[in-house]
């Protein structure tokens, strides 16, 4: 069954996320689905009432990557040019984020990931994304468009490893107290998340924890599930509940998302 449908800056996403995809072949084998996109992906047949949006590409790259096809010099030539930010990649309507899990990367550098022979700028670093290295599966990805006809297999992370990275982004953001940086679009896509049976994240979680490139991460996230949805009233929930405001009733969602989160916790154990 269609779940919810997707916005027209979706489709342009989409659109985006294939040309960077088709420039970056060579690299496929290290390239991991991320963000909105593979959330999207994973709850297609969830109906939430809200169009599905997202006006960037997140890929992850994971080391080590060979040295071609130069992704700088390859997305210049897709008609790609740089963003504000290392690993911010912008076209006309479009926008792609190259981002390495900081934990996985070469050293050196704050921001911007040291990938030998890509340069400085090409992508950046960003901590929570480890357990898409570890828990990830083929998926096919295409277009949106109906005019546009390609698709591409590839890596997505599995659903516990965007539940985890989400779950960081917001954990972090509280941590710095910018509530500036918080995105209310966020805790909704973690509620989108928690829509997916409880089990089958339950065994997400437990592969991530087993793994230590990504268990600091996954018990982090753990913990941030705790603190911002455990209760109807947490910052989560009425985050998830603010984003729906007007479709649906913001109570409604701030229970349902502390009930999910609860399940979830419960099968992944005591504290």
């Amino acid at each position: 069954m269609p779940g919810d449908a997707p916005d027209r800056v979706l489709v342009d996403a989409r659109r985006a996320l294939l040309d960077a995809l088709d420039a970056l072949s060579g690299h496929l084998d290290h390239i991991v689905l991320v963000g909105a996109q593979a959330i999207y992906l994973h709850t297609d047949e969830v109906t939430l009432g809200v169009a599905l949006f997202t006006k960037d590409a997140d890929l992850a790259l994971v080391p080590p990557l060979g040295a071609k096809p130069d992704i700088e010099k390859a997305m210049r030539q897709a008609g790609f040019y740089h963003g504000d930010q290392p690993g911010i990649w912008l076209d006309e309507t479009g926008q792609v984020d190259l981002l390495v899990p900081e934990g996985l990367a070469p050293p050196g550098g704050r921001r911007g990931a040291r990938l030998p022979g890509h340069g400085n700028r090409a992508a950046r670093k960003v901590l929570g994304l480890e357990a898409a290295a570890v828990d990830n599966e083929f998926r096919v990805v295409a277009a949106l468009d109906p005019d546009d006809h390609r698709s591409v297999r590839m890596r997505v992370a599995s659903p516990a490893a965007l539940l985890v990275a989400k779950l960081y982004k917001l954990g972090e953001r509280q941590e710095e107290r910018r509530g500036d940086r918080l995105d209310d679009k966020d805790a909704f896509d973690v509620y989108r998340l928690l829509q997916l049976p409880t089990a089958e994240l339950a065994r997400g979680m437990k592969t991530i924890l087993a793994d230590e490139r990504s268990a600091l991460v996954g018990e982090a996230s753990i913990g941030f599930l705790r603190g911002l949805f455990a209760a109807p009233d947490a910052l989560g929930c009425v985050m998830a509940g603010r984003y729906i405001e007007g479709v649906a009733d913001p109570e409604t969602i701030r229970l349902s998302a502390s009930a999910l989160a609860n399940e979830l916790l419960a099968q992944l154990g005591p504290e």
